[in-house]
């Protein structure tokens, strides 16, 4: 740079002693600040190659950097979204194998009809109270009722008095309730042969026997 701006002060002394004429002062002031610019373009393409030269390895490793880091985050996605499609499948097939396995349903069984004896009925009534039979009519009367084991002795009161009621019989006397006015007693029938008595007079009223039926008689 120094030595174009000496040359143009000698170039500006010959023009003004009168050796160079304008029209040559132009052309060759041109010509140094031509050569001028062309040696400021090399130096500085100069500085630029020199510069990108000196920064070629951080460029490279800055570039080398953002890659691997953006491989380790596409590793990464990968990795958790094949993890749990991956524990999905695992906890459907926990559940399919600790699901309890469907029970068949069974037939249903046969409903087995239980013949169920009926009832039957004794009537005490205010006439059968004012005349009861004697312990040796009963005994000896041929009519006694007979009951399968396991039906129900159903005693009506059709009196207007309330009676304390029991079963005399197998050489028991087993107390069956109070039979209020106009209400039933009920009880069970066993085997052997029984009388309805009234405890407050120890009078028989009626008797019947009960035997082990077979099922078809029930």
């Amino acid at each position: 740079m120094t030595n174009n701006i000496d040359a143009l002060e000698r170039l500006a002394r010959l023009r003004a002693a009168g050796a160079l004429t304008e029209i040559e002062f132009e052309q060759q002031k041109s010509a140094l600040m031509r050569d001028a610019d062309g040696s400021y373009a090399h130096l500085h393409s100069q500085s630029y190659s020199e510069a990108k030269r000196q920064t070629r390895g951080i460029r490279l490793f800055i570039r080398w950097f953002f890659g691997l880091l953006l491989v380790a985050i596409v590793l990464v996605g990968i990795y958790f979204l094949t993890r749990g499609y991956t524990i999905e499948e695992q906890r459907q097939s926990v559940a399919n194998v600790t699901a309890p396995a469907p029970v068949p349903e069974a037939d249903p069984a046969p409903v087995k009809t239980v013949a169920i004896p009926a009832a039957k009925i004794f009537k005490i009534s205010t006439a059968l109270l004012a005349n009861p039979p004697s312990w040796e009519m009963l005994n000896a009367d041929p009519n006694t009722p007979t009951l399968c084991s396991g039906s129900t002795v159903r005693i009506i009161n059709d009196t207007d008095q309330t009676l304390q009621l029991a079963l005399d019989g197998n050489e028991i006397l087993q107390p069956i309730g109070k039979a209020e006015p106009k209400g039933i007693l009920d009880t069970p029938a066993e085997l052997g042969s029984f009388m309805i008595t009234d405890q407050r007079t120890d009078q028989p009223l009626l008797a019947f026997n009960v035997n082990d039926c077979p099922a078809a008689a029930r």
